[in-house]
């Protein structure tokens, strides 16, 4: 178990995104490919970059995510193992067969932030994974949804 998280415990504070994730940092934006190209993308930066032990945390994190054809949307879930509480989400949902809307929330602790939400973006974007670094420079403005 990882210093942060015994931390985190310890102090009695829940970890992850709120109830209400509106109230945490948050982008939503468009992009030019069906919903279900979108929830591949999504999903293969979440493992690719999540589920190995590359972080300050020195722990790999859980990835999920389902895939809804009936409603054509399809969500992706980063959370810490055991904790219940989401760190990152990518949700995913279809305008039309050529384009999708997709919302990512992160939690805003650690890594968890507006650098955090650009590599996922550009990832998403690109179809190529690009894992968040401290010094990402790709020269895009990142501006959070109000």
């Amino acid at each position: 178990m990882s210093l942060v998280f015994v931390i985190f415990l310890v102090a009695g504070c829940s970890i992850g995104i709120k109830t209400d994730s509106m109230d945490s940092p948050h982008i939503k934006f468009e992009a030019p490919m069906g919903y279900q190209e979108a929830y591949r993308r999504a999903d293969n930066f979440a493992r690719q970059c999540h589920t190995t032990t590359n972080y300050f945390l020195k722990t790999s994190f859980n990835v999920s995510g389902d895939l809804f054809t009936d409603n054509r949307s399809g969500v992706v879930r980063i959370n810490l193992p055991n904790s219940g509480g989401d760190l990152e989400v990518i949700k995913i949902r279809s305008i039309n067969d050529k384009l999708s809307e997709i919302l990512i929330t992160v939690w805003d602790v650690g890594i968890w932030d507006k650098k955090e939400m650009l590599a996922a973006k550009e990832s998403i974007l690109s179809g190529t994974p690009t894992c968040r670094m401290d010094d990402y420079t790709l020269g895009k403005e990142l501006t959070p949804t109000e």
